[in-house]
C-alpha cells in the first residue's frame, strides 16, 4: 500500500517531491525525523534557542539545575519558553541538546529556535517580570520545512558587561573593558549591584582625566598646535602618544557611557522596587574598593 504524500527527499530516503511513501518504511521515516533522533541542534543565524518552562523551570543561566520546579502553562495560554537551552549541562544561546535526560530537550517543543524579532509580538510587565508574547517564526528541527511562525511568550535576559570581579583600569590602554554577557532577571539584578558601582567609578575617572588633559593642553594652553605641523623649536600641543591616549580614553568614555544608560533603563524595567535600582548605597565603588 502506498502512504501519504512528503515533499521532496525525506531524511535520505530516495522519494521524488509530492511522491507516496510506502507504508512499510513510515515507522523508520518517522524515527529519522523524530526530536530525539535529531540530536543535538544549533540555530540558524538571526534565530536564538528558548527552552520551556514547563520542562526545565525558570532561570536559565550558568549551569543547568535539574532541581528547579516545573511551572506548568496555563491552560488555555500560549506555552512559556524562557531564553537559553540546555546544551552539555549549560544553558547555551544558540544550541540545544536531544535526549531523554532531565537536562536534555526529550519532547517535540522542549526546545526550539525561535527568530530574534517579530512584527507581531507585545511585551507585558508587572512586578519586574517581563513576558514577550507575539508570532515568532522557528527554525523546524524537521528537515525541509523552513521557518513557522507559532504564538508563544518568552521570558528575556537581559546584557550587562562584566569585569569578573576586578576594577576598570582606565590609565592601562593595554586593559580590557570585560566581557557584555545576558543574564536571566534574578542574576542580572545580582550582577548589577557588583558592576554598577565599577562602570560608574570609570566613568568618573575617565570624565576627570579627559576633563584635566584638556584644560590643561587645550584650553588653558595657548593656541592648539598639532604634532608634526609645529615651527621648529615649538614642543606640540599633544604629542602623537598623547592624542592616541586621549582618543582611547574618549572611545572608551563613549562605551561605558552607552552601558550606563542601557543599565539604567534595565534596572528602571526589571527591579520591582524603586530601592533594587539603587546600587553602592554607601559611597563605595569599584565593588567595594
Amino acid at each position: 500500500g502506498l502512504g501519504p504524500l512528503v515533499h521532496e527527499e525525506a531524511a535520505g530516503f530516495p522519494w521524488s517531491q509530492w511522491s507516496p511513501i510506502p507504508y512499510g518504511v513510515q515507522d523508520e521515516l518517522h524515527q529519522a525525523t523524530s526530536f530525539q533522533a535529531a540530536g543535538d541542534g544549533i540555530c540558524e543565524e538571526g534565530f536564538r534557542c528558548v527552552s520551556r518552562i514547563s520542562k526545565f523551570g525558570t532561570g536559565h543561566w550558568g549551569q543547568v539545575d535539574v532541581g528547579k520546579e516545573e511551572i506548568a502553562d496555563a491552560e488555555g495560554s500560549a506555552p512559556v519558553y524562557e531564553w537559553g537551552c540546555p546544551f552539555q549541562g549549560e544553558w547555551s544561546e544558540n544550541k540545544y541538546e536531544s535526549g531523554p535526560g532531565d537536562d536534555q530537550c526529550t519532547d517535540e517543543g522542549d526546545c526550539i529556535c525561535i527568530a530574534r524579532g517579530s512584527p507581531d509580538m507585545h511585551t507585558e510587565l508587572e512586578g519586574g517580570h517581563e513576558k514577550i508574547i507575539g508570532k515568532f517564526e522557528t527554525q523546524s528541527g524537521k528537515a525541509h520545512l523552513g521557518h513557522e511562525p507559532q504564538l508563544i511568550q518568552v521570558i528575556p535576559h537581559y546584557s550587562l558587561r562584566t569585569k569578573d570581579g576586578a576594577p576598570f583600569d582606565i590609565d592601562n590602554p593595554h586593559s580590557g573593558l570585560g566581557t557584555v554577557k545576558e543574564f536571566d532577571r534574578e542574576e542580572w539584578l545580582l550582577k548589577y549591584k557588583e558592576e554598577a558601582p565599577k562602570i560608574q567609578s570609570a566613568l568618573d575617572k575617565l570624565r576627570a582625566t579627559i576633563d584635566a588633559e584638556y584644560r590643561a593642553k587645550v584650553q588653558d594652553g595657548g593656541p592648539f598646535v598639532c604634532d608634526g605641523a609645529q615651527p621648529a623649536g615649538q614642543e606640540p600641543s599633544l604629542t602623537k602618544a598623547e592624542t592616541q591616549l586621549n582618543l582611547m580614553r574618549i572611545r572608551r568614555f563613549q562605551v561605558l557611557a552607552s552601558d550606563c544608560v542601557n543599565m539604567r533603563d534595565t534596572a528602571a524595567k526589571v527591579a520591582g522596587k524603586p530601592d533594587e535600582e539603587a546600587f553602592a548605597p554607601s559611597g563605595k565603588s569599584e565593588g567595594g574598593d
